[in-house]
């Protein structure tokens, strides 16, 4: 259902648009890129910085564009019942919410648990097994995004590949948490966050991001246009959208973390990253 078609990529002298952005490294990073893109071929757009719940937010209008994981945790929650697949959530989006999906990126994110610096008294822990382990058997606590349907079935697959016993009471709910993760996990104790990241090396800034190969599924990222936008110039979304998924993933980890380095806001950083490599890349 994603589009990708060949043809004119020219925008209309009157496009305007308002992006934004999920709040993980990644997301940021690239959605500085597509907005570079867009202004360099004259595209008027107004950056939003990070949107809470992007279905609503596109759907009511108050952004056009988002760079969304095909698993936005957002989508499930804010469709009830919640789409049961890739497939369904896309129509679903087109059919209640007039939202169209553009293209898939060739980078991925999946599922991991992220170490918090300075939660974990010093203790050495380099596999999701092991962190998986040290939560089940130290009555650990885990900060997530993520709705419970889908934090079920990460939690079966995490006990199932560590071999332990977790339940919903070792995860607390941060909902927009993760731009001020220390102050969360001091609030509540936790040592640990479940996030998705495209590598280990593209978590939390000052953390380690633990994903044993094979436990979770990689997930895609795909251009998110309100379909009234979309319309006005399909060929040029599709090309636009082409030219910032087809990136691999060695370039994505790369600018990420250049964007997730000390000094600037990473957003502010983000933005300096993609001027400097929109021409060399694209």
């Amino acid at each position: 259902m994603s589009r990708t078609t060949d043809g004119p990529s020219s925008p209309p002298e009157t496009l305007a648009l308002v992006v934004g952005s999920r709040l993980d490294p990644v997301s940021i990073t690239v959605t500085q890129i597509l907005i570079e893109v867009l202004r360099r071929r004259t595209v008027d757009v107004h950056d939003v910085g990070v949107v809470d719940q992007i279905g609503n937010a596109l759907a009511s209008g108050s952004v056009d564009a988002v760079l969304s994981p095909t698993n936005d945790v957002d989508t499930f929650r804010e469709l009830s019942p919640p789409a049961v697949d890739q497939e369904e959530l896309e129509r679903r989006d087109a059919d209640e919410r007039d939202i169209v999906w553009v293209g898939r990126s060739r980078f991925t994110n999946t599922l991991g648990l992220v170490a918090l610096p300075g939660h974990l008294d010093n203790t050495e822990i380099s596999t999701l097994a092991a962190a998986t382990r040290w939560i089940a058997h130290n009555q650990g606590r885990v900060l997530t995004d993520m709705p419970g349907h889908l934090l079920d079935e990460a939690i079966r697959q995490l006990a199932q590949h560590a071999g332990v016993g977790l339940t919903a009471d070792h995860f607390v709910s941060v909902m927009g948490g993760w731009d001020n993760l220390p102050g969360v996990a001091d609030s509540v104790r936790a040592q640990f966050g479940l996030l998705w990241a495209t590598d280990p090396r593209t978590g939390v800034p000052g953390s380690a991001f633990l994903s044993d190969p094979g436990v979770f599924t990689g997930y895609a990222m795909s251009l998110r246009v309100r379909r009234r936008i979309y319309a006005q110039a399909p060929e040029f979304f599709d090309a636009v959208a082409r030219s910032v998924l087809d990136l691999d993933r060695e370039t994505i980890v790369a600018l990420t973390q250049q964007a997730t380095g000390a000094g600037d806001d990473i957003r502010s950083r983000a933005a300096f990253v993609a001027k400097a490599a929109v021409t060399d890349l694209l």
